[in-house]
């Protein structure tokens, strides 16, 4: 099984009145990154906040800083978000003249380095700085406001884009009218991390974790549940349902690896169960190294690509 998709809350929908303890209180639902969405009223028709903002917050968590600057110019201003304590800061395509320049010096400032695109925006604008970048940030709404509506046909540009990355170690970002239903369109293009603002922020503090929860996607690799779940897949794992019921199907992880089986208790043992059992035995984990092995929650919901 593929990594879990990183799910990078917006705080432009947080209450901006008690915006530490918000990133707090997301940061413990399970949120993996904070999403600062950088307005300006000039490349965008909204103004949010900047660095000052960035730098009061930083304290609040250790999780990655994912700054997405929507500002123009943008070059005189990567110190400053640096300084603020971003850990990764990503420009517009569209707003700098230099791109290649401009992807250079925000890692020369020690931050990962990515560029976003606009619905309308052609993907080719990337294919000459692909070596410089950590991360691509696909509109999926035209940006400026929170709350909007997904659009669709950016669909097929991350699917264009996994192909033209290849194997370079290039994460896809979606910002923009994501969803418990758009999530699975996105993820199984080839999207690793899905931000989302009003769909997280909602409800209150005590949501917070369901609302994460159900953003949560994997990717399932290999054969070895067949006929239930195949290569490709895309799975939805409820991360509050870790107390395991017999015969149901789990996300794992074992040491570094992240497997999809169905599990069964046995007295002193843990059972690893393959669908495809003509040719995956078995697997059998013993009290002793049950310590090795954390169950991450049920697979409650799957996605497959029709033919």
């Amino acid at each position: 099984m593929s990594p879990k998709t990183i799910i990078a809350p917006s705080v432009l929908s947080a209450d901006f009145s008690r915006l530490g303890e918000e990133v707090e209180a997301v940061c413990r639902a399970g949120a993996d990154w904070i999403h600062l969405d950088v307005m300006d009223g000039h490349f965008v028709p909204n103004i949010t906040f900047g660095p000052p903002v960035i730098k009061a917050i930083r304290n609040r968590t250790d999780k990655v800083f994912d700054c997405h600057l929507m500002i123009e110019p943008v070059d005189g201003f990567l110190s400053a978000f640096a300084d603020a304590g971003c850990d990764i800061v990503t420009v517009h395509a569209e707003a700098t003249t230099h791109l290649d320049r401009s992807l250079q010096a925000i890692r020369d400032l020690g931050c990962k380095a990515g560029v976003s695109l606009n619905p309308s925006t052609p993907e080719n604008v990337i294919e000459y700085v692909l070596d410089r970048l950590d991360l691509v940030l696909l509109m999926t709404v035209n940006p400026g406001f929170g709350g909007q509506a997904f659009i669709p046909a950016v669909v097929q540009k991350v699917e264009r884009i996994k192909a033209m990355i290849g194997e370079r170690p290039i994460l896809i970002e979606i910002d923009g009218g994501v969803t418990p239903e758009t999530a699975p369109l996105v993820a199984r293009a080839g999207a690793d991390i899905l931000v989302a603002g009003s769909a997280i922020f909602k409800g209150g503090a005590d949501a917070y974790a369901g609302n994460i929860a159900a953003m949560r996607l994997m990717r399932v690799t290999g054969e070895s549940m067949r006929p239930t779940l195949q290569d490709e897949d895309v799975v939805l794992v409820d991360l509050s349902q870790r107390d395991i019921l017999a015969g149901k199907i789990y996300a794992v992880r074992m040491d570094d690896e992240m497997v999809v089986k169905r599990l069964e208790k046995k007295p002193g043992k843990l059972v690893l169960l393959s669908d495809n059992r003509a040719l995956y035995e078995p697997l059998e984990i013993s009290l002793a190294e049950y310590s090795n092995v954390e169950v991450l929650g049920r697979v409650i919901w799957m996605a497959r690509e029709m033919m």
